[in-house]
């Protein structure tokens, strides 16, 4: 995943009401692409 995908993937949160797993879900992808940056 590279940093477009991390932003397609905020977007695609912010456009529908998101449950607590799928956010915590988003929230692990940023912090592996943010080690692998």
């Amino acid at each position: 995943m590279d940093i477009d995908d991390a932003f397609a993937l905020l977007a695609q949160l912010e456009l529908h009401e998101v449950e607590e797993l799928d956010g915590e879900y988003f929230e692990a992808e940023l912090r592996d692409l943010l080690e692998l940056a």
